[in-house]
């Protein structure tokens, strides 16, 4: 998401709200194709922004953070938004602001979902993609990459309040300080740590193949690409895309096991 602190004059003399929504809409516009001096952009997708598709592009802070906190006009955020919040991290502007961002995040997301509530939420997010995401989808499908970070991020959002080692926006890091917190087995730990490098290292390289955003794998022969591209070979009878399918159902059977046992606790 796009949010600003300043209210104050812009370079161009505009509002800050028309300033930075056109300077975001020339973002946008990196990621579909319009050309620039360093080169092409990856399609950015703000649909989980405050308020979603009918709120601006770029928002005021102070109107961001009320949206998470239940407060203001309309209607407050989801715990699914707070969970996806729960990997945001500042990538630009001013140090003193990304300071307090930061520091506002925190506020923001801990400590305002119970357990039981964050439980139920990650299970009606994953039932809702599973139901709408194709079979070889690295992220949405049945163990995909989305199981490991809704999971991940629900247990650091119950549990953060009283945890400041949970207080972590990479989901690889995060899975270590689940374990080192007690609240992730250490079969667990081994299991999604693997996996999560695994389909990351998959989904970063097919980017790299495609240049497009797409998680998903294409059928047959289509993945020989792919799987040639990390490294796997063709074995005897067997094709390198199916050494490649084999391991990547595994482990997301490993990871689809995982959520059930945490989703009945």
């Amino acid at each position: 998401m796009f949010v600003y602190t300043h209210s104050g004059p812009t370079p161009n003399g505009t509002g800050p709200a028309r300033f930075w929504g056109e300077v975001v809409q020339r973002t946008l516009a990196l990621g579909e194709s319009v050309a620039s001096s360093e080169g092409p952009l990856l399609a950015i997708d703000l649909r989980l922004r405050p308020g979603g598709s009918k709120s601006p592009l770029a928002q005021a802070w102070p109107a961001a953070r009320d949206y998470y906190l239940g407060r203001g006009p309309g209607e407050g955020a989801r715990p699914f938004e707070r969970i996806a919040l729960q990997k945001a991290r500042p990538v630009t502007g001013e140090g003193p602001d990304t300071a307090i961002l930061t520091a506002e995040l925190t506020d923001l997301l801990y400590g305002h979902d119970s357990w039981e509530v964050l439980r139920d939420e990650v299970e009606t997010m994953r039932r809702r993609q599973i139901a709408q995401a194709e079979a070889r989808d690295l992220k949405r499908s049945r163990g995909g990459l989305a199981t490991i970070e809704l999971g991940a991020g629900a247990l650091a959002l119950a549990h953060g309040a009283e945890r400041p080692a949970l207080h972590e926006a990479n989901t690889a890091h995060l899975l270590d300080a689940l374990e080192r917190e007690g609240l992730l087995a250490p079969r667990w730990h081994r299991a999604l740590r693997t996996a999560y490098g695994f389909l990351r290292r998959a989904i970063l390289r097919l980017r790299a193949l495609t240049w497009h955003p797409s998680p998903i794998v294409p059928a047959g022969a289509g993945a020989r690409p792919l799987a040639l591209a990390l490294g796997y070979q063709d074995v005897g009878e067997g094709l390198a895309e199916e050494h490649f399918i084999e391991e990547l159902d595994f482990h997301r059977s490993e990871v689809a096991a995982w959520l059930e046992e945490l989703l009945q606790s």
